[in-house]
């Protein structure tokens, strides 16, 4: 087996050795952990984080300017937290989506071809409209969806609209959204609406797309409002969110219900498909939901009682009941509000918001340990709760939260005027068999022999991998290993159409994690190529120079080219070995059939298999009777029957034979291969007079 070169190349981010405790801000991200961007004057906000599967991080909210107002924004990170240059202009796209109408995206998902549909609000002064838009995976505006890539509805005429939330059902890719429509400051009802993948109301659920999803009468004097939902695979939408009892003491209610894939409500949960929570005093919002296993509803949000706010966990089966009263967490003596939720690597929950006083706030972030226990997690900065402030603005907010596949936390909200993200360690120990090999992709093929990439995510905490490439998927035959302090390398010198497996484990210095792949990828062969000119079956080639011709074999470094006349190859062939894909061959018989095949090298010793062979005819070739005018050569017998003897001092080994007809057409040729004297076969010949030639003398021949 050929021995294989694995050369050291970064690729990815650097390696840190020393672990520090889960909480840290990150300082690989940004400027130790944060980032501050300004994109206008005036105020902006990230109201929404998502993560593309190659681990950017793309944000959404409003920018406000002097002319427009607030506009729809979309701004898109690297994974350090830089700006993304390739995405809309320097990195951030933003859009009036009316006439200087206020625009704000409240939330967004990205489809399964990364375009990345926003949805949230749009008032032009005289109605607020649901709002959604998409965009390529490059920021710009995907005119093909809803009308010039915007979609405005308006879920109940003459309503104040908008919508908070936007998921997309994976098996159908149909787009559903949850708000609330509002009569007036004080009166909204809650809605979800569904939507094809193109931006379209989807009128087989609830016939008209769109559910105002209440229960009882007393529900259209309420202020109700969908926060967040989920759906299924079957279809089912969970949601919730809060409402408010404008005519009670209890000023308002976690919230919660769960509808069809029809459109209808669930009587399965809580027997009319709603259930509310209200705290015995205070007021209650629920601004986020996660399904856990058991497809139990976990709420997250806050209660307010006597001036103060605290985080706030509220549990509803999968049934509809509630099976405990809500948990209660402070991150700072006074105003704590918990706006998203999300559960990390491990299951535990993350919780987000802000941490403060009314005139002074942080970004809040709590993580708890799985559902059914939420205690707090004590691994996470001791108490499992962290406050961050940016820069010296007194208002610092986290609207939404997302947690990477290597367990850090990437919160995303305001500083002051600005757009703020940070990003936590999810980890405080090393997470040795956390990672992911990258490329080539398993089971790819018509990979390079020549050089090839490997790759792979980083592991938490890991200051080394080692790397080992085998010819089995046992690792019985490893041809290369090694250990490397980056994320990746360079295989060279690999066979042709050869399948190699290859596996990477992490180490932090003292301890090696387990082994993580193996993944599979084979090497393009020595076939990998076609033969193209003169083209199989072609006739009336010139016989004098025959230009051969074939497409390129990646890695290839030479070729053998056959060229014969008879199809096994088994006469006298002609053999050239060109190190590209064409080569030219001369003097060659006419009115002759040659067969032809070529097949590629590495090296120049070992070769792949033939490809071809093809098949060609040589044009005939002609001559003028006035040049057939010598009798030089001795012809005997002459007349002659079946054969004829050539004798003369021009018959010399490698000269040819023509025989023409009285019309100057060479009918039969064949190479001298004795000196003085060829015997020719004429017996296929009809009677009649014939003209031989050899070199520039002719004889003539009388056949009976």
């Amino acid at each position: 087996m050929k021995k294989s070169l694995f050369i050291f190349l970064l690729i990815g981010c650097s390696i840190f050795s020393i672990a520090q405790p889960a909480g840290s801000l990150d300082i690989s991200f940004g400027n130790g952990g944060k980032v501050v961007s300004s994109f206008s004057t005036g105020i902006e906000e990230a109201k929404a984080a998502i993560l593309q599967e190659d681990g950017k991080i793309v944000v959404a909210g409003f920018a406000q300017f002097a002319a427009t107002g607030k506009d729809f924004l979309v701004a898109r990170y690297l994974t350090d937290g830089t700006l993304d240059n390739t995405f809309g202009t320097n990195g951030v796209w933003t859009m009036d989506l009316q006439l200087g109408s206020d625009d704000v995206a409240h939330s967004m998902v990205i489809d399964a071809t990364g375009r990345i549909i926003l949805a949230g609000s749009s008032d032009d002064g005289a109605n607020k409209n649901a709002a959604m838009m998409r965009l390529l995976s490059d920021g710009t505006l995907d005119e093909t969806f809803g009308t010039n890539g915007i979609v405005f509805t308006d879920f109940i005429a003459g309503n104040q609209d908008e919508v908070k939330v936007i998921k997309q059902h994976l098996l159908t890719g149909k787009l559903i959204v949850g708000g609330q429509s509002a009569s007036t400051s004080n009166l909204a009802l809650p809605i979800i609406a569904r939507y094809s993948s193109e931006g379209v109301l989807d009128t087989t659920f609830n016939s008209t797309g769109i559910l105002s999803a209440t229960t009882m009468a007393s529900d259209l004097s309420r202020n109700m409002m969908i926060e967040d939902l989920e759906v299924v695979a079957n279809g089912k939408i969970s949601a919730a969110g809060w409402r408010k009892n404008i005519s009670t003491s209890i000023s308002s209610e976690f919230w919660a219900c769960r509808v069809l894939s029809n459109g209808t409500m669930d009587n399965t949960f809580s027997t009319d498909g709603a259930i509310a929570y209200a705290e015995v005093g205070g007021a209650c919002y629920g601004y986020s939901l996660v399904l856990n296993g058991n497809q139990d509803f976990i709420i997250g949000g806050t209660r307010s009682y006597l001036g103060s706010n605290d985080f706030r966990i509220i549990t509803i089966t999968n049934s509809g009941t509630i099976p405990n009263t809500s948990s209660n967490y402070s991150l700072s003596a006074d105003v704590d509000i918990s706006y998203a939720m999300t559960t990390d690597m491990d299951g535990k929950f993350v919780l987000v918001g802000s941490a403060g006083s009314l005139t002074s706030r942080a970004f809040g972030t709590l993580r708890l340990l799985s559902a059914g226990d939420l205690q707090s997690d004590n691994s996470f900065d001791s108490n499992g709760r962290v406050t961050t402030s940016f820069n010296v603005n007194l208002m610092n907010e986290c609207w939404d939260v997302v947690v990477q596949n290597d367990n850090k936390i990437v919160c995303v909200g305001y500083s002051g005027n600005d757009i703020a993200l940070c990003r936590y360690l999810g980890d405080g120990v090393p997470q040795l068999d956390v990672f992911n090999l990258s490329s080539p992709a398993n089971n790819s093929i018509n990979q390079s022999f020549v050089t090839i990439d490997l790759s792979w995510t980083e592991a938490y905490g890991a200051s080394q991998y080692e790397v080992e490439v085998a010819t089995d998927v046992n690792f019985t035959n490893v041809i290369t290993t090694g250990q490397v302090t980056t994320l990746g390398g360079v295989l060279s010198n690999l066979l042709p159409a050869t399948a190699y497996w290859w596996r990477v484990r992490s180490g932090d210095g003292s301890n090696w994690g387990a082994f993580v792949g193996s993944w599979k990828f084979t090497t393009v062969g020595l076939n990998a190529f076609n033969l193209t000119t003169p083209s199989n079956n072609a006739s009336n080639v010139s016989y004098a120079t025959v230009n051969f011709n074939w497409t390129d074999n990646p890695g290839a470094t030479g070729y053998h080219i056959m060229v014969d006349t008879d199809p096994n190859f088994a006469s006298t062939p002609i053999n050239q070995y060109p190190t590209a894909s064409a080569q030219s061959i001369t003097n060659l018989l006419p009115s002759t059939t040659y067969y032809w095949k070529v097949r590629a090298s590495n090296d120049g010793i070992n070769y792949g298999p033939w490809v071809g062979n093809w098949v060609f005819n040589t044009q005939a070739a002609t001559v003028g009777i006035s040049e057939l005018n010598q009798d030089i050569h001795m012809l005997y017998p002459n007349p002659a029957n079946d054969h004829v003897v050539v004798t003369g001092n021009s018959v010399q080994i490698g000269q040819m034979i023509q025989i023409f007809d009285q019309q100057g057409k060479c009918v039969q040729s064949q190479i001298i291969t004795t000196n003085g004297s060829q015997t020719l076969s004429i017996d296929t010949l009809a009677s009649g007079v014939y003209l031989v030639k050899v070199g520039e003398e002719v004889s003539t021949l009388v056949k009976e």
